[in-house]
């Protein structure tokens, strides 16, 4: 193979940072690949429960670090799994504190910016079981001042964020769920986080009292998981940011285990509550007049710039011309162009043709302004899956 000038051997490389089977094949192919495929192949390592088929995932990684010290250097982003997210598998058995000591080792060899830990077990007493020595690795992860992220998940009966808050000084992202919500009450000091998301909260009580301990003026990202249509949750919680706020994104997941039009959203109140608010996403079962009362809400608001609107549309508004026609007005009093998109079951060819031969809503799908998809659920993306 021909040598190829290192810019474009980088550029090919950074096209395939996702793809981690061609970025295999293209280090295979050709020595000079290796330094900008291992770049991406090793920025991410993800430790998953072990197959006992074959050998364990940390122990091969372990064997990686032991051969080739210098590959630690390119660990960015590492994840450690615990248990299975799917209720039909089974947990397995506990391998994450049997491994302690090794993955001890490995953490002390990485100097990452981000990570995370998960579990799916229940177990009240799981911390307990973690040995000492792979807490205190996990604490000197949180001093590090190379770590700008941290996501935890399932731990509900350990004090690992309140340990976290204790050491990491630089810390920029959390991301937690409703399990370590209550921890955040005794934080001593309030991070200066500029991404907050707060994942799978039943209530907003965790929630209300987990964002009056953070401070705001250096946020720039606020997602928020599993709030109900119910009630003011949303609004309660804005109340709580400051004049000053310089939060620029909103994501809001809200729970699906109700019927459509059962409890109308309440329109959110982010004129007054988020100054300089650029993009908005808003996802849940929201009934067509949700989303027409949620743009004129936001037709009000200068600095707003995209709206994503994400909803499993009800088959019976489907065919309503008179909620067709307020969505339509909200989206043409709106001053500027934006985009919702609307969700159908998969199998359901009839609706969405229905949708795209009417009148009004067929002329903005024609345009792109209104995007159809089909997903196999009306579940809500997870909060784990966002990227900033």
């Amino acid at each position: 193979m021909s040598i190829l000038p290192h810019e474009l051997l980088d550029l090919i490389a950074d096209n395939l940072h996702n793809d981690l089977g061609s970025l295999k094949a293209c280090s295979l192919t050709a020595s000079p690949f290796l330094p900008s495929t291992r770049y991406h192949i090793f920025s991410t390592i993800h430790l998953l429960p072990p197959n006992t088929k074959s050998t364990p995932p940390y122990q091969k990684f372990c064997s990686v670090l032991h051969s080739s010290p210098h590959l630690a250097l390119l660990v960015k982003d590492l994840r450690i799994v615990e248990g299975s997210r799917s209720p039909s598998e089974s947990l397995g058995t506990p391998w994450v504190a049997a491994a302690g000591r090794i993955l001890a080792s490995i953490l002390s060899q990485l100097k990452l910016s981000r990570f995370t830990m998960v579990s799916h077990r229940e177990a009240p007493d799981y911390w307990d079981t973690l040995p000492r020595r792979l807490i205190t690795a996990i604490q000197d992860v949180f001093c590090s001042p190379s770590l700008k992220s941290v996501r935890i998940f399932g731990f509900a009966h350990s004090p690992l964020v309140t340990l976290l808050m204790g050491e990491a000084y630089k810390l920029k992202e959390l991301v937690i769920d409703d399990s370590a919500l209550v921890q955040i009450i005794s934080f001593t000091s309030r991070p200066q986080l500029e991404h907050l998301a707060l994942a799978d909260s039943p209530t907003s009580t965790g929630l209300l009292f987990a964002l009056s301990n953070i401070d705001f003026s250096r946020l720039k990202i606020l997602s928020l998981s599993g709030l109900s249509m119910d009630g003011s949750s949303v609004n309660s919680l804005l109340t709580l940011m400051p004049d000053s706020n310089a939060v620029e994104t909103l994501n809001i997941w809200y729970k699906t285990d109700i019927d459509f039009g059962q409890y109308p959203l309440e329109p959110l109140d982010i004129v007054s509550s988020l100054p300089r608010l650029r993009f908005l996403r808003v996802s849940g079962q929201l009934s067509i007049l949700d989303m027409a009362a949620t743009l004129a809400e936001c037709g009000l608001h200068k600095t707003l710039e995209s709206i994503s609107l994400e909803a499993g549309v009800d088959f019976l508004q489907i065919d309503d011309p008179m909620h067709w026609s307020e969505f339509h007005a909200a989206f043409l009093r709106f001053p500027r162009r934006i985009q919702v998109a609307l969700r159908l079951a998969k199998g359901q060819d009839g609706y969405k043709t229905s949708l795209e031969e009417r009148d009004t809503i067929g002329l903005l799908i024609a345009r792109g302004d209104v995007i159809i998809h089909e997903s196999c659920s009306y579940s809500t993306l997870s909060v784990h899956e966002l990227e900033p």
